[in-house]
């Protein structure tokens, strides 16, 4: 969980960049 944490981040940050 704690590894996929800063995938989940940099995704989250990429959609709200994108909008």
């Amino acid at each position: 969980f704690l590894l996929s944490l800063p995938h989940l981040a940099s995704g989250l940050a990429s959609l709200v960049l994108s909008k």
